[in-house]
């Protein structure tokens, strides 16, 4: 089990389409079945581990989209949908 397989994993789904594709239908039947694909691409993680990387890049993909909604006017961040667009 290892977080940098877990991790060199996810580097190799960026770049092949038909893993990628493999681990989207995995995905639908659970953690077990993406360690499960994983292992036959040659990759060691337990399920904790992915569960564990799902969940922050969930929360990292939340505060991103957080920060891309809110810009600073006079010093306190405020939503964009409230600043005016026309000057």
């Amino acid at each position: 089990m290892s977080f940098s397989d877990l991790q060199q994993f996810c580097m190799r789904l960026r770049k092949d389409r038909a893993l990628e594709a493999r681990i989207s239908v995995a995905m639908q039947q659970g953690t077990a079945a993406v360690v499960a694909a994983g292992k036959r691409a040659g990759y060691s993680f337990s399920e904790e581990e992915l569960s564990v990387t799902l969940a922050a890049h969930d929360a990292l993909q939340k505060q991103m989209a957080s920060i891309a909604c809110t810009t600073v006017v006079a010093g306190s961040p405020v939503p964009l949908a409230q600043v005016a667009l026309n000057d």
